[in-house]
């Protein structure tokens, strides 16, 4: 299987697999409701994570890329005052055989979360599904559950936006998903950010998936990485996605349609 279409994948099987919100509590630490490593287990425990893997150096490695995306979420949001209650847990099974008999998911899906934990398996492809999910993991907490659905264009585009620092087969595969299926009639923002596909093999898929992570790289890039911090803050305090950005990008943009005129103008559309 090619890495890209792979990565595309790996994104509708895990982004949206967690717990159920009214049992999701800041600080509280829920029980994985699937099977755990076989005997022989080792862990690696950081500031952030607490990784468990069947050798103690697979567990080293994972806990520092973890921590090394971790830093890169925390650079590109500026969100350095943010502090999980609790470190994230990384389950590192041996290969996809058992992570499949394990999790009960689909052979294609490469990892999932639930609650404050992450399941994959040991590949290169686990390094843009631990950027992807560790920055669902942050958001998600930072955010509350409150906004989750009505911000899910702001959570994937940025989980996306990690995913592609973390993997250049991801960067490369959303970078010609943009050109290919956005730039040639892009979604308008106030549809965009209204919008989730539910289908995850149906024709906007693609689209929209590439236009989050455009909008929210040019947010971040174009706009910097503090007042994106205030924006995401204004957000988690219930202001309207509009005021958030006229309080956050002071000068810069006022409303939706001035964003959306300046990214089209960045990219050429």
């Amino acid at each position: 299987m090619k890495i890209r279409f792979l990565c595309i994948l790996i994104l509708f099987s895990c982004a949206c697999v967690s717990i159920e919100t009214e049992k999701l509590e800041r600080g509280k630490r829920v029980a994985v409701p699937y099977a755990g490593l076989e005997m022989g287990e080792q862990t690696t425990e950081t500031i952030h994570f607490f990784v468990h893997a069947y050798s103690q150096e697979t567990a080293d490695n994972y806990a520092r890329l973890c921590e090394l995306y971790y830093s890169n979420i925390m650079n590109d949001t500026n969100l350095y005052s943010f502090v999980p209650a609790r470190p994230y847990e990384v389950f590192i099974y041996k290969d996809v055989d058992e992570y499949v008999s394990k999790t009960k998911s689909p052979r294609w899906s490469g990892g999932i979360t639930y609650g404050n934990a992450i399941l994959t398996y040991e590949s290169e492809g686990a390094k843009p599904i631990l950027s992807h999910e560790i920055t669902h993991l942050v958001f998600n907490e930072f955010m509350g559950l409150s906004r989750l659905e009505e911000l899910r264009w702001l959570n994937e585009g940025l989980a996306v936006y990690e995913e592609t620092r973390a993997s250049l087969a991801s960067k490369k595969y959303f970078e010609e998903k943009f050109q290919q299926v956005t730039a040639v009639n892009p979604i308008p923002l106030s549809q965009m950010i209204n919008i989730v596909p539910l289908d995850e093999n149906g024709p906007l898929v693609d689209k929209w998936y590439s236009q989050v992570f455009s909008v929210v790289k040019f947010m971040i890039e174009d706009g910097g990485s503090f007042p994106f911090s205030i924006f995401l803050k204004h957000l988690r305090e219930g202001v309207s996605i509009e005021d958030a950005l006229r309080e956050s990008f002071h000068g810069k943009w006022h409303n939706l349609k001035e964003l959306e005129k300046s990214w089209r103008s960045k990219i050429g559309i």
